[in-house]
């Protein structure tokens, strides 16, 4: 409960920020709200952040949410 609690205190205040992502040796420069690596589609209290994430696949996922508005971010 408390990590849902710090994310919704948190989204009010979530900007798009530069990124320099260097992925599989090709560097992305990019702006985004939020940008998560994991290995599994869950986390905190049950947040569905890389619904494609597979901890079974040997990979790490990386999820990118760009200029979101509030709304779509709780979603």
């Amino acid at each position: 409960a408390r990590y849902t609690v710090a994310t919704l205190l948190e989204i009010p205040r979530m900007r798009p920020q530069p990124y320099r992502l260097v992925l599989d040796g090709e560097a992305r420069d990019l702006h985004a709200a939020v940008v998560v690596v994991a290995n599994t589609a869950y986390f905190g209290a049950g947040m569905a952040i890389c619904p494609d994430a597979d901890p079974t696949d040997g990979l790490l996922d990386v999820c990118v949410v760009g200029d979101a508005g509030r709304i779509e971010l709780l979603r």
